[in-house]
C-alpha cells in the first residue's frame, strides 16, 4: 500500500501539532516568582497562619497563638488588663497588668483623700496622731480594731481648763485604775 506510507508521516505530523509542545517543567518557587512562601510541593502561597513566610522562602505554621505578619509568625496580644475594681482601688492611677494605666478616679467623700487611710490607690481618712497600740486607723480616720485592757489615756490639761464628762466601754461605766489623786491626768481603764 503505498499511499498509506505517505499518509503515516502526514498523520504522526497531525498528533504532534494537536498536541501542542512538549511540557516543559514548573518554575522553582524562589524570591524572584513568589510574594509569599513556598510549600512542600514547591508551589507560592500568599501569607496566612498555615502558609507564612518572607518572599520565596520555605513555607511553615503560626502557632495558634500568632498570626503572620510580614513574612513572620507574631505573637498575638492575648493580655486582658485588669479593672480598678478588680484590684479593689477607687482613687489614683494604676497598672493594668498590660503596661498601660487605669484612672481609678477621685475621692468624693469630704476628709477623704487617696491613700490617706493606708492603702495606695484606696480612699480614706487619716488618723489625727498615732493610733496606741495594737489599733490601726481604719478608712475613716477612726483608730480600731485594738484591745482596751490596758489602754492609758494621757489627756494633758492646761491648768486654766476644767475636764469633766463620762467614759463609757460598750455603754457599762469602766473601772478607773491608777489615778494619783483628783488632779492626775493619767488613768488606766480596765475592763
Amino acid at each position: 500500500m503505498p499511499g498509506m506510507r505517505t499518509l503515516r508521516p502526514a498523520l504522526l505530523l497531525l498528533l504532534v501539532a494537536a498536541c501542542g509542545p512538549a511540557p516543559t517543567e514548573p518554575q522553582k518557587c524562589d524570591a524572584a516568582n513568589c510574594a509569599g512562601c513556598c510549600d512542600a510541593a514547591g508551589l507560592c502561597d500568599a501569607p496566612s497562619t498555615q502558609f507564612c513566610g518572607a518572599a520565596g522562602s520555605t513555607c511553615s505554621a503560626c502557632a495558634l497563638t500568632a498570626t503572620c505578619q510580614f513574612g513572620q509568625c507574631t505573637p498575638t496580644n492575648t493580655c486582658r488588663p485588669t479593672s480598678c475594681a478588680a484590684e479593689g482601688k477607687n482613687c489614683g492611677m494604676v497598672l493594668d497588668g498590660c503596661g498601660g494605666t487605669l484612672t481609678c478616679g477621685a475621692c468624693e467623700v469630704a476628709g477623704e483623700s487617696c491613700g490617706a487611710g493606708g492603702q495606695l490607690n484606696v480612699c480614706g481618712a487619716r488618723c489625727v496622731g498615732t493610733c496606741p497600740a495594737s489599733y490601726a486607723c481604719d478608712a475613716q480616720g477612726v483608730c480600731a480594731g485594738g484591745n482596751p485592757t490596758g489602754l492609758v489615756l494621757d489627756v494633758p490639761v492646761p491648768p486654766e481648763h476644767l475636764v469633766s464628762g463620762v467614759v463609757h466601754r460598750n455603754g457599762v461605766s469602766p473601772t478607773i485604775t491608777g489615778c494619783n489623786g483628783p488632779s492626775s491626768t493619767a488613768a488606766a481603764v480596765a475592763s
